[in-house]
């Protein structure tokens, strides 16, 4: 079974650039180790063969999959705040 420490949840953080303090990754190793601990478990759980998903489902509920009508890309542009010939002009994101 892993666990997760602070420091190493706090090098996660450093990695995706998010700030944390120290009383925040003991909490966030705490949740992860726990949650890794519930998969871990549901991995060695014996299921059997049976498909649990779909006994869950009523049949009546699911659908056949068909293509349905949708805008065309006029419509599309029109609709949208600011557009080119052939797209939607969206604000960058990257800097660089």
């Amino acid at each position: 079974m892993m666990t997760y420490t602070k420091e190493r949840v706090l090098e996660l953080a450093r990695m995706s650039r998010i700030s944390m303090t120290e009383a925040d990754a003991e909490s966030y190793a705490q949740q992860l180790s726990a949650m890794r601990s519930l998969a871990d478990c549901l991995q060695t759980t014996d299921a059997g063969e049976e498909d649990l998903f779909l006994d869950a489902i009523p049949l009546s509920a699911l659908r056949e999959d068909a293509p349905l009508p949708c805008l065309s890309l006029e419509e599309i542009l029109r609709m949208s705040p600011k557009s080119t010939e052939d797209g939607i002009v969206v604000p960058r994101v990257v800097e660089g």
